[in-house]
């Protein structure tokens, strides 16, 4: 392809990408011309570098060389000084998403407009933090986003190109926190280091808590959910993560404990629990983060589910702009057919407004013969696979799949931020109130 921009999509999207971070033009230039030039014998290389910081935190270290037996021995000795370890490419890229972003101020436009612009320019996700819009966009697609983006709206407060991780892991230890500072500053301090992306916790919450463990009106999440599931059941299986095992040891007495060792989705931990789950009785899959749930509305899926004779059933509920969330699709007469995450999604198919909250209720059944499926469609293990991917399975091979449309969005939703977290809190407080009185 060469270094015509025009015939270069990603020379085009390097240098839209530098010149975001303030890179000189005359440094942009002369690496162009140096690589046109056969003459020349500087020539740099793009080098990605992947490993584990302590705490198990993922880390992705992009570099630019012109000696790549220098900048892997630098990197390399970073990652030995502060305990860390570095892996081969590929070892932890899959838990990252590797986005263009183009933030915009706040007061540019609505939220609806900015969204619409957005996935009319190319984009497949937009979020707001603090004061600004976030899109984002496949890499392919960026510099032609960017483009769109700034000919409506004009230049936007940032953008570049990112790995954003999938999951975020807590660091709980103080000294393991340190240690990931310290191994990113020296990184950073290689002139060869480009970026430094790591997938530690807090970035949403602002936290070293686990998000389970954040209070909602006085209680853990992870408490609350596990409550309305007893009043329902006393047969419960809590699938976890090893960060979360050291907070959930006093819940031992009421549910049995299934450890995910790496966070590989929502199929992988309901696969992980099969042993454990028993067949004359209705599954319900339950997430930590959904403190509001009740018991009544889980029990209004399980009658949902026994009512249409359905072998799956999904909880849904509909909004006007529902961003993010997966999307229920339905044929031509309304079948409920699948469901299709946002990041996924075609722009018809973002343009529904009934969405799936993940909440499922199945016959044991139904797991048994088709979660092996959803699996053997990923067969990368270290893969994050959504449990969602069983409707379009179950549906094909003739049995009846449906869906529960919620009338209380505010009380199926998980919860993600800060923001969330406090209007949680207020809900709570709002429905104690109305009980006690």
């Amino acid at each position: 392809m060469g270094t015509d921009v025009n015939n270069n999509p990603r020379l085009r999207n390097s240098i839209i990408a530098a010149r975001s971070q303030n890179l000189p033009r005359e440094r942009i230039e002369k690496a162009i011309s140096s690589a046109n030039d056969a003459n020349n014998t500087e020539h740099y290389t793009e080098i990605r570098y992947e490993g584990y910081a302590p705490g198990g935190i993922a880390i992705i270290v992009e570099a630019l060389t012109d000696n790549k037996n220098r900048a892997a021995a630098e990197v390399r000795a970073a990652f030995t000084k502060f305990g860390g370890n570095l892996g081969e490419t590929g070892s932890v890229s899959y838990m990252f998403d590797h986005v263009g972003v183009i933030k915009y101020q706040l007061p540019v436009s609505s939220a609806d407009s900015m969204l619409e612009a957005a996935l009319e320019a190319g984009a497949n996700d937009m979020s707001s933090e603090d004061e600004f819009y976030l899109i984002y966009t496949d890499i392919e697609n960026y510099a032609q986003s960017l483009e769109i983006l700034t000919s409506k709206y004009g230049e936007p407060a940032e953008s570049y190109i990112s790995w954003i991780p999938e999951n975020l892991i807590t660091i709980d230890n103080k000294d393991k926190a340190e240690k990931l500072l310290k191994l990113v500053d020296l990184l950073e301090e290689s002139d060869d280091v480009q970026n430094v992306f790591a997938a530690g916790n807090g970035h949403r919450m602002d936290s070293e808590l686990p998000k389970v463990m954040h209070e909602v009106g006085g209680k853990a999440m992870i408490e609350r959910v596990l409550a309305n599931a007893q009043s329902i059941t006393d047969d419960i299986i809590l699938v976890h993560s090893p960060q979360l095992e050291p907070y959930i040891t006093s819940y031992r007495s009421i549910c049995k404990f299934v450890l995910q060792p790496r966070p590989v989705g929502t199929a992988g931990a309901v696969y992980n629990a099969l042993d454990l789950v028993d067949d004359n009785k209705i599954v319900s899959v339950l997430y930590g983060d959904n403190p509001l749930i009740t018991p009544q509305i889980i029990n209004d899926l399980l009658n949902h589910l026994m009512t249409t004779n359905s072998s799956l059933a999904t909880l849904c509920f509909e909004r006007e702009n529902p961003a993010e969330y997966g999307r229920i699709i339905t044929d031509p007469l309304g079948n409920f057919i699948k469901i299709v995450e946002f990041k996924n999604a075609t722009n018809e198919e973002k343009a529904i407004k009934i969405c799936n909250s993940g909440i499922m209720a199945f016959k044991p059944a139904i797991l048994r013969k088709y979660l092996p499926l959803v699996l053997q469609q990923h067969p990368n293990q270290l893969q994050e696979v959504y449990l969602t991917t069983i409707v379009e399975i179950t549906k094909s091979k003739g049995e009846q799949v449906s869906y529960l449309l919620s009338q209380a969005d505010n009380l199926v939703l998980g919860i993600n931020t800060r923001q969330e977290l406090e209007e949680a809190n207020k809900t709570i407080a709002h429905l104690e109130k109305l009980v006690n009185n």
